[in-house]
């Protein structure tokens, strides 16, 4: 599960965790709900986890346009043979807020996440994953980028 919530200075502060109770945190953000928005991303279906010697420092989250069968099984073919992926899955999206949205985002059930784990900079890594989504692009299969975040160990 993902956790990203959207502070008071309008700045974004990810939090990324796993969660192993999920109801419970359903439960949680409901209490803390404001008006800035939180959204929950977790993982239904763990494609992989693969051992690796980086740190896992970016995140990245796509959604499909459409969600068929043969779809899932070329992206999920797809993403398997990149070795830079620590971690991939298909995920849903629990969006909480006081205000209600100005529209429902429709791609809230065929989300992607990657954990990815490289040496390079932030913008190589991202160019890394947009390179991953033109492949999947080029078999026809519309994924967007929803939201990449960069882990850092400490804020400089």
């Amino acid at each position: 599960m993902l956790f990203l919530h959207r502070n008071c200075k309008n700045y974004f502060f990810s939090t990324p965790k796993k969660f192993d109770d999920e109801q419970k945190l359903i439960k949680d953000a409901e209490k803390f709900t404001n008006t800035k928005p939180s959204f929950v991303f977790t993982v239904d279906n763990q494609l992989f986890e693969r051992d690796l010697d980086n740190e896992e420092n970016f995140i990245s989250t796509y959604y499909l346009e459409y969600h068929d069968t043969d779809a899932i099984s070329d992206v999920a073919n797809t993403i398997v043979k990149k070795d830079k992926i620590r971690q991939a899955g298909f995920a849903h999206l629990n969006l909480f807020c006081t205000d209600k949205p100005k529209f429902a985002f429709p791609h809230t059930e065929k989300i992607v996440i990657l954990e990815v784990s490289d040496e390079r900079s932030p913008q190589s890594i991202n160019q890394y994953c947009q390179k991953m989504r033109q492949d999947i692009s080029r078999k026809g299969i519309v994924m967007n980028n929803f939201v990449s975040i960069s882990l850092l160990e400490k804020l400089k």
